[in-house]
């Protein structure tokens, strides 16, 4: 990897985090203040309707995202044909997705209001769809500024929203048409946008290869689907929707932290897509060492302060009315180690989407199954119990077929995850002789300069502080 590639890479790294970390901020502060105001049942039915309606909008884009990138990269001059037949194609399955909905609600065993909500939702969770096969085309091109900008805004839109239907005790159904009128507006601006540099351009031949080429990447969008929206679909129908809202807040955390590797499959799939595998192994297996130990060190403090303050930070941000949720975050917690995994980004970069897409059809049968079993018995910790499960096989699975097809070696990565898990024996040993003697939030300070200390230690070399200098610009020797 160049000089100039580390440092677009990371500066188009800074843009997109940066403005996926203030979304995430904004809507995680759109669920708290929802959460607080509505009443621990209506909360369960805002929640189940909400999940509901994400269901069946994810499956709306059938991997059009992914393969809009991939045809954008690969066969540039036809890049206004392949914006249009995805665009076709996605009002298509649109129309189609939103009928089913409206459809299946009637054999689910929700009120009128959760069945009306959801109907709602569907239309709101349907156009941020499309808003999203805008942002792909500008994310292939590596244009990341214009999704990044919209997107914040967007976001920042439904929380004032939000805040205006608090102050005048509005219901949860205002809260859905008002994010409807938003994404209404949104679509109409990033269209006009748009299409001043794209021309509408649509080849009916040429929709078929790219239907060939998103049937991988919409299958692993069905699994995905199932790991995210299918166990609040399990859980409110076989247990009480008033459990949706137990473990929705806890798994808010786990879906806001999704954020940092899907970022990154944003930035890196498009730069690894313009250099050859078998031209290129030595810059491959660089990006791997350096992802994957930059992956685990963050999951795996996160995850140490979820575990080990999930009950302040449950009540912190929910209230005591939602104490049930600490157990679910303790849980999850234990996952988030799992959900930062850098094998998927270059199954997808290396074109292998029969694999992947065969490994999360596995984790999705493992994940229904598990599911339906751990919920009867557990209620929403089952659900939790059935998400870590799913992504820690997911996660063992295609690093074993990276190993297995000699793609990358493992040595560096191997000795890594040894160190992290003696990092984190030693940090839960320093927090269990400290935990009742400060303030926890001065704990949490401890903890984390614990970590830190441990990791500079164990784990950082001077190839990282040099890497971290090219990047920045502020290195001029290029080895």
């Amino acid at each position: 990897m160049s000089k100039n590639d580390k440092k677009r890479v990371f500066i188009n790294s800074i843009i997109v985090t940066t403005a996926t970390t203030v979304d995430k901020f904004l809507f995680f502060a759109i669920t708290i203040i929802v959460a607080r105001y509505l009443s621990k049942e209506e909360y369960g039915e805002y929640t189940t309707a909400l999940g509901y309606a994400h269901y069946f909008a994810i499956l709306t884009s059938l991997g059009l995202n992914k393969t809009l990138v991939r045809f954008i990269n690969l066969d540039p001059h036809n890049e206004h044909i392949h914006f249009s037949n995805s665009m076709f194609i996605r009002a298509i399955s649109t129309l189609a997705l939103y009928t089913l909905m409206a459809f299946s609600l009637f054999f689910t065993t929700y009120s009128n209001n959760i069945i009306y909500l959801a109907l709602i939702f569907g239309l709101v969770r349907m156009g941020n769809e499309f808003l999203n096969g805008y942002y792909a085309h500008y994310d292939a091109k590596e244009k990341f500024l214009i999704p990044s900008i919209f997107s914040s805004s967007f976001a920042f839109l439904f929380l004032v929203a939000t805040v205006f239907i608090v102050i005048f005790k509005g219901t949860y159904f205002h809260f859905a048409y008002s994010r409807l009128v938003i994404v209404i507006v949104t679509i109409c601006i990033i269209s006009f946008l748009t299409f001043r540099s794209i021309q509408l351009i649509l080849k009916t031949g040429m929709i078929k290869d790219f239907l060939k080429t998103s049937i991988p990447f919409g299958l692993q969008t069905v699994y995905y689907n199932f790991y995210h929206r299918g166990n609040i679909i399990i859980l409110s129908n076989m247990i009480a929707t008033v459990y949706t809202g137990i473990f929705q807040n806890a798994f808010i955390f786990f879906l806001t932290l999704s954020f940092i590797p899907d970022n990154f499959i944003r930035i890196l799939v498009p730069y690894l897509y313009k250099n050859p595998f078998h031209e290129n192994k030595e810059k491959f297996q660089f990006t791997f060492n350096i992802f994957s130990k930059t992956f685990a060190i963050v999951s795996v403090y996160v995850g140490i302060i979820l575990y080990l303050f999930a009950p302040h930070i449950i009540i912190l941000f929910f209230g005591s009315k939602y104490d049930a949720s600490i157990g679910v975050l303790k849980i999850l917690a234990l996952g988030v180690p799992f959900l930062f995994n850098v094998a998927t980004i270059f199954l997808i970069a290396l074109d292998m989407q029969k694999y992947n897409t065969r490994i999360l059809g596995i984790a999705a049968i493992i994940n229904i199954t598990s599911n339906i079993l751990l919920i009867y018995f557990f209620k929403a910790h089952g659900a939790a119990i059935a998400v870590v499960t799913t992504y820690g096989i997911i996660f063992i699975l295609t690093h074993a077929f990276l190993f297995y097809k000699k793609i990358v070696q493992f040595k560096i990565a191997f000795v890594n995850y040894i160190r992290l898990i003696i990092i984190t024996i030693f940090t839960y040993t320093i927090f269990h002789y400290i935990k009742n003697e400060v303030y926890w939030i001065l704990n949490v300070a401890v903890i984390s300069c614990v970590f830190a200390i441990a990791v500079l230690l164990l784990m950082i070399r001077k190839d990282d502080l040099r890497i971290l200098q090219q990047a920045l610009g502020i290195y001029k020797n290029e080895k």
